[in-house]
């Protein structure tokens, strides 16, 4: 009795209790998408839904056609291997990272320390635990910081822990004053990292000068090394957008391995379009060095051990090498992928879902 009191009965509540956390996780997801997007039940036919539960019943008895029919609908084209989007967030990634401790990994603040191969964006300073750094870590008063963030004028400050989807991110320029800076100064979390701008290739910033442009890279590690899945390019597309992310206005558009971008990219709204407000089409355009990109994000996933799929964003710098923005190692994202390009997982889909469910091929 007493074993099982001490050993198999925290276990299995253990176990319970995460099958709920997941089980919740899934139905905010599913309503979360249903309440943005509607219902597209008629998008596919009786057949394909019947063939996509069959194909995904080998996996995993979550299965929903939600995120099939949504992409369907939008795109146009049925994939039977579209990664659901809960089942990516609940099954594919918790198996494949440690989500337990990603939160205290994921922090901005420390990626020049994990990354030192990298080039990245100068920090006018870091906030860790209420405490300010520069950027070569070394303790300064928040007024040195304040006087940092004059002496550079034009500052963009992230909160460093949770801020993923182009969330938690605030801007500050010389024009609107000292006390504009100390009253944002005052609401910064106690994790945040406060950084110059990035001056970009001409080549990343030609679609909008005005904002961060970058390079999303997906990499997958198993034991034949770490593989490159997918990457798209995200642009701003207005003068006063400051970040290339959908959440700020952008636009996202898948990349082909060799650097060129995909006909249609797609709107925080998942609607298509084959160019740019600009005028310019996606089709062919040529990004930069994207091929060191990907050098770069392997670099980066080779000190990731317990981390197999990450979200690497890059942007590309006047000198054409890349620079580090940030990565994703929970939430990665699968929707503006599988718009522009088809099932996450690509040729490959069936290889991936039986390694990562622990099946034979």
């Amino acid at each position: 009795m007493s074993s099982f009191l001490t050993e198999v009965l925290p276990v299995k509540i253990d176990r319970f209790s995460n099958e709920l956390r997941l089980g919740v996780r899934r139905f905010y997801l599913r309503k979360q998408l249903k309440d943005k997007y509607g219902k597209h039940k008629n998008a596919i036919t009786k057949e394909q839904r019947k063939a996509a539960k069959e194909y995904w019943s080998r996996y995993t008895k979550h299965f929903s056609p939600l995120w099939h029919e949504l992409l369907t609908y939008k795109t146009g084209v049925f994939d039977i291997k579209y990664v659901p989007v809960d089942i990516q967030y609940t099954e594919i990634e918790t198996r494949l990272n440690d989500w337990q401790s990603a939160h205290g990994i994921d922090n901005k603040n420390n990626y020049s320390m994990y990354f030192k191969d990298v080039k990245h964006p100068i920090s006018v300073f870091r906030k860790t635990r209420g405490i300010y750094h520069a950027d070569d870590y070394s303790i300064i008063s928040k007024e040195q910081a304040i006087s940092k963030c004059i002496e550079c004028g034009n500052v963009i400050f992230k909160v460093a822990l949770e801020s993923g989807k182009g969330g938690g991110i605030f801007f500050w320029k010389a024009e609107e004053g000292l006390g504009a800076l100390r009253d944002l100064m005052e609401k910064l979390p106690d994790e945040t990292n406060a950084q110059e701008y990035v001056q970009q290739h001409e080549d990343m910033a030609r679609m909008n000068p005005s904002s961060c442009n970058t390079i999303r890279i997906v990499s997958y590690a198993n034991e034949n090394g770490i593989r490159i899945l997918r990457s798209y390019f995200q642009v701003g597309t207005s003068e006063k957008a400051r970040m290339g992310q959908v959440a700020f206005g952008g636009i996202c558009v898948s990349v082909h391995e060799d650097g060129t971008l995909y006909p249609i990219g797609y709107d925080v709204n998942y609607d298509g379009h084959k160019e740019h407000p600009c005028g310019i089409a996606f089709d062919g355009y040529k990004l930069p060095s994207f091929d060191k990109v990907c050098e770069a994000a392997i670099k980066c996933h080779e000190k990731m051990g317990d981390f197999r799929l990450i979200s690497w964003d890059f942007t590309v710098g006047k000198d054409g090498e890349p620079i580090f923005i940030e990565m994703n190692i929970k939430y990665g994202g699968t929707m503006y992928h599988q718009l522009s390009s088809g099932g996450f997982f690509g040729e490959r889909t069936d290889e991936y879902l039986n390694e990562i469910y622990g099946l034979r091929s």
